[in-house]
């Protein structure tokens, strides 16, 4: 009898047991659990969007360097031009050409001698004016007398600028008979009037301007 009724506790407590595993734990009445949901893991990291940088334009770390400071066979054959930007290459240097004051040769109004005022039409008014600056020079123009003795005659040309203002810079003789023509050629030249500057639409420019004098024995 005793032994009867130890098997029927155990049997008892197992199916109390197993009962107990498959019911729902609440927390408490009205509040559920909820399933726990799986976390996935992403080892690739976002792509950030990298903006590349402008490249730079050709040349744009390269120093100025002002025409004035070429010779003219660099500004005629070794000057090139990208994007509207002169360029020139010195000694494997590259420089922009600067030609904010460029000066030029020819222009449709070039630099006037100061004379002939009642004249308005330029076209009459410049050979006017040229024949009153060879006036100005033949009258004040001194045969030095070491080319008076020793027979020198011939052609001397003095090059000079006109400024926007008028005035004359950079004089030199850049052809000479000798015997001190061309140093009185230079004297002569310095002691012009102001010019009416060359233009280009209304705007004065610089000019170079090369001078013929003629040195003759009469």
């Amino acid at each position: 009898m005793k032994t009867l009724l130890i098997l029927i506790f155990s049997l008892f407590s197992v199916i109390a047991c197993v009962k107990s595993d498959t019911t729902t734990r609440e927390i408490a009445p009205g509040i559920e659990i909820e399933p726990r949901r799986e976390i996935t893991y992403n080892s690739r990291k976002p792509k950030s969007k990298i903006k590349s940088k402008p490249k730079p334009k050709f040349g744009y770390n390269a120093a100025f360097i002002n025409h004035q400071d070429l010779t003219e066979t660099q500004i005629n054959e070794a000057i090139f031009i990208i994007e509207n930007q002169s360029y020139i290459r010195i000694d494997s240097v590259l420089y922009k050409v600067d030609f904010k004051d460029r000066i030029y040769k020819i222009v449709e109004q070039m630099p006037m001698f100061p004379a002939c005022d009642s004249l308005t039409n330029y076209e009459l008014r410049k050979p006017c004016a040229d024949q009153a600056m060879l006036k100005f020079i033949y009258e004040r123009v001194k045969y030095p007398t070491i080319s008076r003795e020793g027979g020198v005659e011939g052609m001397t040309v003095v090059s000079f600028i006109v400024e926007k203002d008028g005035s004359i810079s950079r004089l030199k003789v850049v052809r000479d008979i000798g015997a001190g023509c061309g140093e009185e050629a230079m004297r002569v030249v310095n002691l012009f009037p102001k010019f009416e500057p060359a233009k280009i639409d209304g705007k004065p420019v610089r000019v170079q301007f090369h001078l013929p004098i003629r040195f003759r024995l009469e």
